[in-house]
């Protein structure tokens, strides 16, 4: 099912659309879950994404991708369920980015977009 990968694509999008042009948008949501300690969140969304691009792995022509960013992204959500403290450190230690640090990883998400893009494609 392609449109599960495009549907990715759009989301990853997004979040580097919002990272590049307002981090202070991200910065806000990230202290939101420190405050609220909502890591539980994250966790599920990436184990969600993380196991939908597995389960749709047959109909992409990207394999190599698809493989890596599901299990990169299911084991990322169980170490966001199991280990919030840590993940309330490196949260901290994000905020702390400078707007040009905060582009970069919005080039990487935007790569990351493109993978599902062609995946679903």
């Amino acid at each position: 099912m392609t449109l599960f990968y495009i549907i990715v694509a759009a989301f990853f999008f997004l979040s580097a659309s919002v990272t590049f042009f307002r981090p202070s948008i991200i910065r806000k949501i990230m202290k939101l879950v420190i405050d609220k300690d909502l890591f539980f969140l994250p966790g599920i969304l990436e184990i969600v994404l993380g196991l939908g691009t597995l389960y749709f792995r047959h109909s992409s022509k990207f394999k190599w991708f698809v493989y890596l960013a599901g299990f990169i992204l299911f084991i990322d959500g169980i170490f966001y369920l199991i280990s919030s403290k840590r993940l309330k450190e490196t949260y901290k230690w994000f905020i702390e980015f400078k707007d040009r640090d905060m582009r970069i990883y919005a080039v990487f998400m935007l790569m990351i977009s493109v993978g599902y893009l062609i995946s679903g494609i």
